[in-house]
């Protein structure tokens, strides 16, 4: 049973006196509790009530910082790190720094990892100034692929998993060009040819214009079928004039998947 998931004291106070009356025989699951109230319920009239582990580390993960701090003074479960790892990816830094205080499971690098994965710049300088699980390279190509660049800047800055060419490709995909130029200018990794294609497949011109004038991975007939599955008509233009070898490897393909979608006659370039 959810009631408890949802703080209804007074269903919860129902559902008591159905359960006494004989109409109800299966065990509360509070999993998941995100209500106070409803936990203290529990404990006053159902104390033995088993509530797991993701009770806390939900309440953690949804910066719900009163509810870890009663379940650990009044509830002996214990947790996992993954309550400071949700927590810290979701910017609960008042949450992830009780945790690391008064709680024995720590985190692992997820936690770095998720917080520059959603921009969370002040949990990523506290749990590296007060914890050691560092990350891994998928912070800097996560916070790449959703354009925190001031999260980028100070991984580069300040430790040093780097990144893989995935971060490039990523931010060229999503359009985020101020973060391309910064890689191609402050990183060694580069891109790959996903790069041009994922640009082009999702219509960002001005970036595939910049990386055939900056890099050398061009683009494939796969950056090219995309972007006319996708309609980019201006895009297709212009990778015609520019790339007109790596277009006409699927020509009839290419034509067919625009000319489908309204985009343009088979003869319309």
């Amino acid at each position: 049973m959810r009631a408890a998931r949802y703080g209804f004291v007074r269903l919860l106070d129902r559902l008591a006196l159905m359960e006494r009356r004989g109409l109800i025989t299966q065990e509360i699951n509070v999993d998941e509790a995100m209500g106070k109230a409803a936990i203290q319920w529990l404990q006053q009239f159902r104390p033995e009530a088993s509530v797991s582990v993701f009770v806390l580390i939900t309440a953690a993960e949804f910066g719900r910082l009163e509810i870890v701090q009663w379940l650990h003074h009044n509830r002996s479960e214990r947790c996992t790190s993954a309550a400071m790892d949700r927590a810290a990816a979701n910017g609960h830094l008042d949450v992830v720094q009780w945790l690391h205080f008064n709680r024995q499971e720590g985190c692992t690098y997820d936690a770095m990892t998720g917080a520059a994965e959603f921009g969370h710049l002040d949990v990523i300088k506290w749990l590296h100034l007060h914890r050691e699980e560092g990350c891994t390279v998928h912070a800097m190509d996560r916070a790449a692929a959703n354009g925190h660049l001031d999260v980028v800047q100070w991984l580069h800055e300040h430790r040093e998993e780097g990144c893989s060419r995935l971060a490039m490709d990523m931010a060229a995909k999503n359009g985020l060009l101020e973060v391309v130029q910064w890689l191609h200018e402050h990183r060694t990794e580069g891109c790959t040819a996903a790069a041009m294609n994922g640009a082009a497949a999702n219509g960002h011109l001005e970036v595939v214009k910049w990386l055939h004038e900056h890099r050398i991975e061009g683009c494939t007939s796969v950056g090219v079928r995309h972007a006319a599955a996708n309609g980019h008509l201006e895009v297709l233009e212009w990778l015609y004039g520019h790339y007109a070898a790596v277009f006409q490897l699927s020509q009839v393909n290419i034509m067919d998947d625009a000319a489908s979608r309204g985009q343009m006659s088979p003869e319309g370039i």
